[in-house]
């Protein structure tokens, strides 16, 4: 008497007699379908599909950073089921101007709305009103080398007078938590100055209630912040603004500027000019040279009695979209 096995030979056949009495079962895994692949929510795909590319379009950003903009996007994305009900009931109304915060989802600039909900958690103005510096110095990066490069030993420091400098955040080294290096440059100028933000110096909180850590996690490359502090040397020789408040932010930075890759498609800088002459000093620098000639040019004319008129080139009469076609005589 033999008993009915349900294992499968070497070839892969199962014997008659586990075949005859019925009950050889078909093992599945549980959460999976009948090829055995697992099941990928739709949060792991969107997140797989979307994390390399956002990642990709801003390199500023660190990965929790990242993903976090991600995740924003899933939230409004049309993807999400959670807003197939709400897509629905927008689909019989009409749109007008106040509905424009609910359809955040076409807005390309993920970087805003994250940036915009840090600020207003941490009650930080993001459009802070302009107020000029009028009791102390305002230098610029070239200014400052000039002045303090030869004076100043390795690893000295000016304690004599405050400075300010204002300009755009170039790049950020965070040490710690405590410790944070801003490289500053001005108006695109080849002088960059570094300044050293340290929470045992700042002895006072411009934003108010906002931790140390706080005020200069918001801060990101291309924004533009007002620092103050006095000037001095690393003990590798520096030169560097050594802060004696926290940094103030004076306009965020929206979008993520390639100032590491670089703009060096032809197409994409005749598109993106304002990129073109924020990243590349070369073509900063052909407008400075056209400038200096016509300035000169008009001096020049000037002290000779001559009067700067704009005149018409072809036709007295009204051009461009009226202007109509002729023939001429040859």
């Amino acid at each position: 008497m033999t008993r009915a096995k349900t294992d499968t030979k070497a070839d892969g056949k199962i014997p008659k007699a586990a075949a005859s009495s019925g009950k050889v079962t078909k093992r599945t895994t549980k959460g999976t379908g009948s090829t055995g692949t697992k099941k990928v929510s739709p949060y792991n795909k969107f997140m797989k599909n979307n994390l390399a590319q956002f990642k990709k379009d801003n390199p500023t950003l660190s990965h929790k950073q990242a993903f976090a903009g991600v995740a924003e996007l899933w939230n409004k994305s049309k993807e999400n089921p959670k807003n197939k009900t709400a897509i629905q009931n927008m689909s019989s109304v009409r749109y007008s101007s106040s509905m424009a915060a609910t359809m955040a989802s076409t807005d390309r600039r993920p970087i805003k709305a994250m940036r915009e909900s840090t600020f207003a958690s941490l009650g930080v103005h993001a459009y802070p009103r302009y107020k000029p510096i009028t009791d102390r110095p305002v230098f610029s990066p070239q200014q400052i080398h000039e002045r303090w490069d030869a004076e100043l030993a390795n690893g000295a420091k000016d304690e004599s007078a405050l400075v300010v400098i204002q300009g755009r955040i170039r790049s950020k080294r965070e040490s710690s938590k405590k410790l944070v290096f801003y490289d500053i440059e001005q108006d695109g100028s080849r002088h960059v100055v570094q300044a050293v933000v340290s929470e045992k110096r700042c002895t006072d909180q411009t934003h108010g209630a906002v931790s140390f850590a706080d005020s200069n996690r918001i801060l990101l490359a291309g924004d533009v912040v007002r620092i103050t502090g006095f000037v001095g040397k690393t003990r590798i020789g520096e030169t560097s603004v050594f802060a004696s408040r926290t940094p103030e932010l004076l306009a965020p930075c929206l979008h993520t500027i390639p100032t590491r890759s670089g703009l060096v498609d032809t197409q994409k800088r005749f598109r993106n000019r304002h990129l073109d002459l924020l990243v590349n000093p070369h073509a900063r620098r052909a407008l400075e040279i056209r400038a200096h000639v016509l300035r000169y040019l008009r001096r020049f004319l000037d002290s000779r009695g001559f009067i700067e008129v704009e005149t018409p080139v072809l036709s007295a009469s009204v051009g461009g979209a009226a202007a109509q076609p002729f023939v001429t005589q040859s």
